[in-house]
């Protein structure tokens, strides 16, 4: 019988998730519990990795407010996805920057994640629902399959169904950050803050072996590919692309390597902190001297 996962809030996370990955059994059935975006500097490349695996997603409150408010968004209107910095959406934004195309791929794919998927006895979710599983196709609960917590007992607990602790199923769910996955008697919580520098976890079907991998710094980090790129563009008026490789950020530019160098240091005089903390390696492309790779790790 083929071993099911499934994996906690990503929140743009990639370079983490693509170190998870590799502590899961390759042939795994993938299921992510929703939050794919937003805060994290790689929301576009989580989603697409997503996406090309045909793996399967949970909508998340990071999912739907990406759906409510993204046209708001790109016509520049005050909403609050991108306005309320805690949120993320800017993050988003970013890095969609330029791939516009692959952001309306995405958000067409996204608007027909599930709100749950139920694969007795397992109920996965974005967030805490045993407390609705007999209401899950109640379309007028669908706020609580994205927002509740179990700690909002004392708030919500009038809307709770009665008996649910002794619910003979098991909660698989993200959304409520702990720094440790959340055990209880029919659920666990795995959603242990990658975003904020913890960790992103990981749960087995059957077995409930925990997969777990430490926050990459790239994924959080204040620098991110997309600005550079929009940095070093302002300043060498040339288009910059790039692309995210094992453990780096790597960008093509049309230049020189020597020119490239003296734009380098032209940035690092107009904004040092940009890239402090990073190796920077030039590399000269042999079939177009005049076409330069740049390779940022930590």
């Amino acid at each position: 019988m083929r071993t099911t996962v499934v994996i906690g809030d990503v929140h743009g996370c990639f370079f983490t998730l693509k170190r998870l990955l590799k502590k899961i059994p390759q042939e795994a059935e993938i299921i992510l519990a929703g939050d794919l975006c937003d805060r994290g500097n790689y929301t576009k490349e989580v989603i697409e990795w997503v996406i090309q695996g045909e793996h399967t997603a949970i909508l998340g409150n990071h999912e739907s407010y990406m759906l409510e408010h993204i046209q708001a968004a790109l016509k520049g209107k005050p909403n609050r996805w991108v306005d309320e910095e805690c949120i993320g959406g800017r993050e988003t934004m970013s890095s969609y920057k330029g791939a516009w195309s692959t952001l309306e791929r995405h958000l067409r794919w996204m608007s027909e994640n599930p709100l749950y998927l139920w694969r007795e006895p397992y109920f996965i979710t974005h967030a805490f629902a045993l407390p609705y599983f007999k209401r899950r196709d109640i379309p007028e609960k669908r706020h609580a399959f994205l927002v509740n917590r179990v700690r909002d007992t004392k708030e919500w607990g009038h809307d709770f169904e009665e008996g649910y602790e002794a619910y003979e199923l098991i909660n698989i769910f993200g959304h409520e950050v702990s720094k440790e996955v959340r055990v209880g008697k029919n659920f666990y919580g795995i959603d242990t803050g990658c975003v904020y520098g913890n960790k992103l976890s990981a749960i087995e079907l059957g077995s409930m072996k925990l997969y777990e991998e430490l926050t990459h710094p790239l994924d959080i980090s204040s620098t991110s590919a997309p600005l550079v790129a929009e940095h070093l563009t302002k300043i060498s008026q040339t288009p910059v692309h790039w692309r995210l490789e094992e453990e780096a950020l790597l960008f093509e530019i049309g230049l020189s390597p020597k020119r490239l160098e003296g734009i380098l240091k032209r940035l690092k005089r107009k904004n040092p902190e940009l890239l402090e903390g990073l190796e920077l390696q030039i590399q000269e492309n042999p079939a177009s001297p005049s076409l330069s790779r740049l390779l940022l790790t930590l």
